[in-house]
């Protein structure tokens, strides 16, 4: 009977060790779980954060045409508005920071300047 005992008490403690083990895998699984759904959370925030960022970069190289095109305006309206006369004045004064390479208008020489300049 003593072999039938010790039998006894070993599968009760196997089995207890089997329910232990039982429970930490569940708890294994669990976490598991846990970790696999905060990673699928954090895969649609880079995903998000990753179509904003093109998103950014797309407005960034169009605000930079933009601004190119405004300034290319900016100075064909400087240049147009630099084309007019105001009282007391012969001509009107140059964009700070620009010099003219365009010759004086006919209205600005005299008479003879403005034949030899038609003559040449």
């Amino acid at each position: 009977m003593a072999l039938v005992a010790k039998t006894t008490d070993a599968l009760n403690s196997i089995e207890r060790r089997v329910v232990e083990i039982e429970k930490i895998v569940k708890e294994i699984a669990a976490g598991a779980q846990s970790q696999a759904s905060a990673l699928a959370e954090v895969s649609i925030a880079i995903n998000e954060m990753d179509k904003m960022t093109q998103q950014n970069a797309s407005m960034a190289e169009e605000s930079t045409a933009a601004s190119h095109s405004l300034a290319r305006e900016s100075e064909e309206l400087s240049n147009l508005i630099g084309q007019f006369t105001t009282a007391g004045s012969n001509r009107a004064e140059e964009p700070v920071g620009r010099q003219s390479d365009r010759p004086p208008r006919d209205a600005e020489r005299t008479p003879s300047q403005s034949y030899k300049a038609r003559a040449a």
